[in-house]
């Protein structure tokens, strides 16, 4: 799961690049990106591991980990 987002990257690029799926091509970036800045957030030296922390953050009802998680199942839809 951690390579998912620079496996999918450059497979959007190309893809903008050959003009196919040009909307579906700069979402994926942009989820991409957004995949990486909230992964950074959940990993930001805390005690407990990035996993246990979001479980952690899912009973808390945290807005941060909905995010993360769409954002990875767009990455695995796309």
């Amino acid at each position: 799961m951690i390579y998912l987002p620079w496996l999918t990257l450059p497979a959007a690029v190309i893809s903008l690049l050959l003009n196919k799926n040009t909307k579906r091509s700069l979402i994926v970036i942009g989820v991409c990106i957004l995949v990486k800045v909230l992964e950074n957030h959940v990993q930001s030296g805390r005690g407990p591991g990035a996993w246990e922390y979001l479980l952690w953050l899912f009973q808390e009802g945290a807005i941060v980990d909905y995010l993360w998680v769409i954002g990875y199942l767009y990455l695995v839809y796309w």
